[in-house]
């Protein structure tokens, strides 16, 4: 097969947002893909020849970037494992917001200004841009914040996590207390009636 230049663009934006994916393929991360307008209508898909990236390829096509790139990450696995079912975006800081589409479909319909979004049911992100300088940089820094979103998300269920056992050894300790308080109440009840008994059926002498 001959290469050209485009082929060489395709490779190097690959290699540079796919991580892992580039050294390791596996059955996970065929899905992943970068697709490149090579002309006026005409988009370039790599790797090459794989069904999986069909889809994605046909909504890039009418969304009509400079380029695309779809990424499976295990920090895009986490960030959307924790949202809601009818959750139509994350925060994933205080400045950048990411829409959540439902499949591949909804691509040509996504808010094009935000050049990402989570494709819900294959569990990737898919970013796009209409400069091709900044594909590169801009998929690295969308996945450091998710690592950043993931982490902080980590520490704060630890912490919730951590608070709840607590709570639940002092509820437990509390309700031994109770329980041994209890005890030595029914205990001294339990003296003072034998003791009460005992009196009453003792005989009595007989006068002779």
């Amino acid at each position: 097969m001959d290469y050209d230049a485009f082929d060489a663009l395709l490779h190097h934006i690959f290699k540079q947002t796919q991580g892992d994916a580039w050294f390791k393929p596996s059955e996970e991360n065929v899905h992943a893909g970068v697709c490149l307008r090579v002309d006026n209508g005409r988009f370039r898909v790599f790797p090459y020849e794989n069904r999986y990236l069909e889809p994605f390829e046909a909504a890039v096509r009418v969304l009509n970037p400079v380029v695309a790139v779809k990424i499976r990450s295990a920090a895009i696995h986490a960030a959307l494992s924790a949202v809601k079912e009818d959750q139509d975006a994350i925060f994933v800081d205080g400045d950048t917001r990411i829409q959540i589409l439902d499949t591949m479909t909804w691509l040509p319909r996504a808010d094009k200004e935000q050049c990402g979004a989570f494709i819900r049911d294959e569990r990737v992100l898919v970013v796009w841009s209409y400069n091709l300088d900044n594909i590169i940089p801009t998929c690295r820094d969308f996945e450091d914040k998710l690592i950043k979103l993931v982490w902080n998300q980590r520490s704060a269920f630890t912490s919730l996590a951590s608070s709840t056992v607590a709570s639940s050894a002092q509820t437990s300790a509390s309700d031994v207390n109770l329980t041994e308080k209890a005890t030595e109440v029914v205990n001294e009840k339990e003296v003072e009636a034998y003791h009460t008994a005992k009196e009453r059926v003792q005989p009595t002498k007989e006068v002779a």
